[in-house]
């Protein structure tokens, strides 16, 4: 939403896409779409109008399909010049189909960008703010339900964090930084009932359940590991090699308590993290 139109329009007055931007921001993605058109076929290779035109997707309403293409333009970016474009719109469209721990992860991994690349202040506040605002939306108990390519998580600090090394015979491996969780691997099966009275074969899933306890619980389950982590930009981020989420922290240094059913077995299907302030 523009806050006011005419100090918008005098700033970005010679840029060809202002009118798409004026209409996408005043809640009229028809309009920015029938404006849009005429640049997009003139450039259809732009990043930046076919991240616009995502957009206007999304205004429309269709945001699933939205995600779909920046993830796509995401991926063709990364670690290229416009990554941090595209990863900004995606964070957006995550944003606005309330997946807040999904959007979190694009919007640090925006501001990351933009202060490498020395980006103004403007910009590196508008991350902080978009950034902070989807960590506090983000609703406890988080429910995190997806396959592991690799059979492990990692939980651990965005910025400084490190990632353990694996090791297979541990449920939990530590650093000051971060936790290396074994988990299920996506490749064993996982026979699920397909709604039709029969069986189907397909990847393993895991649970993760994540909680802000206002105080400290032991729980009934098995504790694998009670540790503490240095989390100084209050934030954990929780991923393999893909589907990074990010998490609130509770403070600057946090208890973490990993639990599962059995302390013994290293693939668990479930796992729970609870995460107290130790600041």
């Amino acid at each position: 939403m523009l806050d006011d139109e005419v100090v918008f329009r005098v700033a970005n007055a010679t840029d060809p896409a202002l009118e798409v931007l004026v209409a996408l921001w005043s809640g009229a993605p028809d309009r920015a779409a029938s404006l849009l058109k005429p640049l997009f076929d003139g450039d259809p290779t732009s990043l930046r109008l076919q991240t616009l035109a995502a957009d206007v997707i999304r205004d429309r309403g269709d945001t699933s399909t939205a995600i779909k293409i920046l993830e796509k333009l995401v991926d063709t970016h990364e670690y290229k010049p416009g990554e941090e474009v595209a990863v900004w719109h995606l964070g957006e469209a995550l944003f606005v189909a309330g997946d807040y721990p999904h959007a979190a992860a694009r919007f640090r991994r925006a501001l990351d960008l933009r202060l490498a690349t020395g980006a103004d202040a403007s910009s590196v506040n508008d991350s902080r703010m978009a950034l902070n605002r989807a960590l506090d939306l983000i609703p406890w108990p988080l429910t995190h339900t997806r396959t592991w390519g690799w059979g492990v998580a990692f939980l651990n600090e965005p910025v400084d964090g490190e990632i353990p090394e694996v090791d297979d015979e541990s449920p939990v491996i530590t650093s000051p930084l971060g936790l290396c969780i074994r988990v299920r691997n996506a490749s064993d099966v996982n026979w699920q009932a397909d709604g039709h009275g029969a069986d189907e074969q397909g990847p393993a899933l895991v649970t993760i359940y994540v909680d802000h306890p206002s105080r400290f619980a032991r729980p009934q389950r098995a504790v694998v590991i009670d540790t503490m982590l240095e989390t100084p930009s209050k934030s954990l981020r929780l991923d393999d090699a893909e589907g990074e989420i990010l998490l609130p922290a509770p403070g600057v240094r946090t208890r973490v308590v990993v639990s599962h059913h059995d302390d013994e077995w290293n693939q668990p299907d479930e796992v729970w993290i609870d995460l107290y302030s130790a600041s």
